[in-house]
């Protein structure tokens, strides 16, 4: 593939770019703003639920909500990477760079198999997390704006249509949203009867800390030792002994 010469100087835009037969490949700001989109999306469904265990009863009901959130996230995770795989293959990306305008494409401008694709989001991007994420920085100096994951499959996340203003604002919008959602499940939380609840179970827990505590009587505060000063002495003067016993023992 070869690589055709510009005339003129590119406009200012917020992302920086090369172009290679006409297609734009997209610089690091770019590529971390669809990365933001997908995220925040991705973020929605756990605030939802965080919102919902906020709004338990009883503590029961929190620990089975909590407990199907940590579900949920492992099952988010898996569709993630599904969502990643099965839309790069088929549509050229995942939502978030969709949203951006960006397409992720092969040396021959065509979507990844599905092969390359799974590789990429596995093996690649574990690739370029090795060494503090410099495969991802090296998108940056890189000519065709390729990180250490787009070289191992051989693809490059170019400018299909320049659509960054839309992202932003689906960007801000979403987090907003996300911090909205976040801010009313606290204050459900703590505006429900849990606070009530966890304070009436701390209560318990130290009375009964405190009576399990409790020296018995009989037992000196200071010293920790027997009152024996009520006790009496049996002595056996033919084996030459003598024990001291309670005054109540027969």
């Amino acid at each position: 593939m070869r690589l055709r010469q510009l005339s003129g100087a590119l406009p200012t835009i917020i992302f920086e770019e090369n172009m290679m037969e006409n297609k734009i490949f997209a610089g690091i700001r770019l590529r971390l703003l669809a990365f933001y989109v997908d995220s925040i999306i991705f973020a929605l469904p756990f605030t939802l639920l965080l919102w919902y265990a906020g709004a338990s009863l009883t503590t029961p009901i929190l620990a089975q909500r909590l407990f199907l959130l940590l579900i949920l996230l492992l099952f988010f995770t898996i569709l993630n990477l599904l969502h990643q795989i099965y839309f790069t293959h088929y549509f050229g990306g995942t939502i978030g760079k969709l949203i951006t305008g960006l397409k992720i494409v092969d040396d021959s401008h065509k979507n990844l198999s599905i092969k390359r694709s799974f590789f990429r989001y596995t093996v690649g991007y574990q690739f370029s997390v090795i060494l503090f994420g410099l495969g991802f920085l090296a998108i940056i100096k890189d000519p065709q704006k390729q990180g250490w994951h787009d070289k191992t499959v051989g693809s490059k996340v170019i400018v299909e249509k320049s659509k960054w203003p839309l992202a932003l604002f689906v960007l801000l919008f979403l987090l907003i949203s996300n911090l909205y959602i976040l801010y009313s499940a606290i204050s459900v939380a703590f505006s429900g009867p849990l606070p009530k609840e966890f304070q009436s179970l701390t209560n318990s827990f130290q009375t009964k800390k405190e009576s399990q505590g409790k020296i018995p009587s009989g037992i000196s505060p200071k010293t920790n030792e027997f009152n024996t000063s009520t006790w009496q002495t049996y002595r056996n003067d033919e084996f030459g002994f003598e024990v001291r016993y309670p005054s109540d023992w027969e």
